[in-house]
């Protein structure tokens, strides 16, 4: 007996494989929403940055504030979700939670575009702490893969300046994307796809 039942109730309560690959598959259905939302959320603030410019200077911050909180969650969740979805524990998964809460907070209180970038490279540099810690990666790996996304940067930067509709930052966005995430696997190997896919998520910051 354990706790009052026996082991013949005990293995009829348990889970069995079809309600453990449904709990699977529903996992990864959340977990490939959450990361098009969140690069849908980063679509959105990279053209309301590109296209606020004529604005005035207090509303330019307003309006990307209001955008890059938005991205900010959505791309935290991204984060969690992939974490969970390799079986992280729930310690490190509300440790991620919390570095989301600290960081949309300090973007509620921020008066500058500085201030603002200052709080997400934060929130980033907590991320790749936390790769580390749950699947080993090296500094020199981490090194080698924001090299590969300062390159991917550089490009991005000069098509969104070049980018005269939300359609063409999403795609210059998504080539950016495409480019970290093969200079991530390059950096941390293929089969790190919680690595390769967190560090890809906070590359926008």
């Amino acid at each position: 007996m354990a706790y009052g039942w026996d082991s013949d109730e005990l293995e009829e309560a348990a889970p069995g494989p079809e309600w453990v690959a449904a709990r699977v598959a529903a996992t990864a259905r959340c977990h490939a929403r959450a990361r098009a939302r969140a690069r849908v959320a980063a679509a959105r603030a990279k053209a309301i940055a590109r296209f606020s410019r004529s604005f005035s200077s207090r509303t330019q911050v307003a309006v990307r504030r209001r955008a890059r909180i938005a991205a900010a969650q959505a791309t935290g969740l991204a984060v969690e979700a992939a974490f969970e979805a390799e079986g992280a524990s729930s310690a490190r998964i509300q440790a991620l939670a919390d570095a989301r809460a600290e960081l949309v907070s300090s973007l509620e209180a921020a008066a500058t575009e500085s201030a603002m970038t200052a709080a997400e490279a934060e929130y980033a540099a907590t991320v790749h702490a936390e790769i580390s810690a749950e699947t080993g990666a090296s500094a020199a790996q981490l090194n080698a893969a924001a090299q590969a996304s300062a390159s991917a940067r550089t490009a991005f930067d000069a098509a969104l300046t070049l980018a005269t509709t939300g359609r063409a930052v999403a795609t210059a966005l998504g080539t950016f994307y495409a480019a970290v995430e093969a200079g991530a696997e390059s950096a941390f190997g293929s089969s790190a796809s919680l690595a390769v896919e967190a560090f890809t998520l906070v590359s926008v910051y």
